[in-house]
């Protein structure tokens, strides 16, 4: 019964000292496969703009309605790109989208620079040519070092990559 006790003890002692040492959740994506049987997402269109949900910024009280477009005769001329449906974002006004080239003129983004990965708040955006942004909503472009990424979470080989800081929510 004492070794019963101790190994509990001991147990016990050992949940206590991962839990302390666990600082934030890392999120882990695995495909089992080649990339192209991997599920494609939705298409999403913003005001009949085409983006991406990791590539979209804009401020969800600017949202008039979302719909999910999931039937075939809807879908006829997305057909192709669009296996599993569409996200249609209708914004309550018109709101000034932008593409990342006018954010790169907005916030003089050197030439060279241009070619880099993108984040957006150290999130990394697969398909960066449909960035569609809420400029009013961005802070700041900034040279960003892979040196702060730990390797679970880097998605380029290049030492540097673009980070779109977002201004804070009010």
């Amino acid at each position: 019964m004492k070794l019963y006790l101790y190994v509990l003890a001991g147990l016990f002692f050992l949940c206590q000292q991962t839990q302390a040492q666990v600082q934030q959740p890392v999120q882990i994506r695995l495909y089992c496969g080649p990339p192209s049987e991997r599920p494609k997402p939705p298409v999403v269109l913003v005001n009949n703009q085409e983006t991406a949900m990791d590539a979209l910024i804009l401020e969800i009280d600017n949202i008039a309605s979302i719909d999910v477009v999931k039937k075939e005769q809807h879908l006829k001329q997305l057909s192709e790109r669009a296996p599993n449906g569409v996200i249609l974002i209708k914004l309550k006004k018109d709101k000034p989208m932008v593409r990342l080239a006018e954010l790169y003129d907005v916030f003089d983004v050197p030439k060279e620079q241009q070619n880099l990965s993108i984040a957006i708040n150290g999130a990394h955006v697969e398909h960066p040519e449909l960035l569609l942004a809420d400029q009013r909503k961005v802070d700041s472009i900034v040279l960003a070092s892979f040196d702060d990424v730990d390797t679970l979470t880097r998605w380029s080989f290049e030492d540097t990559y673009l980070n779109i800081i977002l201004k804070p929510k009010r």
